[in-house]
């Protein structure tokens, strides 16, 4: 089997990133070991790097969506856009919240503009990826296929469509 395709994991927060602590705290996955650990699969799909997008002062976004302000999706922007100059990634994959992961899709899309030559997919899930029947495991390894597809366009990835 040949190499698989590379794409870039943005994670920004939300239901979907989320992990169980032992005493039953919920904590967000903000780094790539975990997010390995919980999403072993995903080497399956793709060859990946993972980075947590960050605000101008450096500070994680780790947010629920609903919080989300459009400094924020600026900075998903941008980070996709210094990502794409940096190494040549197949596509970009983006852990969102699902609440307003539609503004921000729309949002990013505007920032990108015309010239997109790769694809930038949105996904999240309304239960975190560790949940055995949830949906944030199914839409996170859709996502990343979709990432790896001749699609030039920002979309959303979620359930079955």
């Amino acid at each position: 089997m040949g190499r698989l395709n590379k794409i870039c994991i943005l994670y920004v927060g939300g239901t979907i990133g989320k992990l169980k602590a032992r005493d039953g705290t919920l904590r967000q996955i903000v780094n790539p070991t975990d997010f390995i650990k919980v999403v072993p699969n995903i080497r399956r799909v793709s060859e990946f790097d993972f980075y947590v997008v960050k605000n101008k002062d450096g500070s994680p976004i780790n947010k629920d969506s609903t919080d989300m302000v459009p400094d924020d999706w600026r900075a998903i922007a941008d980070t996709i856009y210094e990502m794409s100059q940096k190494e040549k990634y197949t596509g970009f994959l983006i852990i969102h919240g699902v609440d307003t992961m539609a503004f921000a899709a729309s949002a990013v899309a505007f920032a990108l503009g015309n010239g997109l030559d790769f694809p930038v997919v949105f996904t999240g899930g309304q239960t975190m990826v560790t949940e055995v029947h949830g949906d944030g495991l199914i839409n996170l390894l859709r996502g990343a296929e979709v990432a790896k597809q001749p699609i030039a366009e920002v979309m959303i990835c979620f359930g079955n469509k």
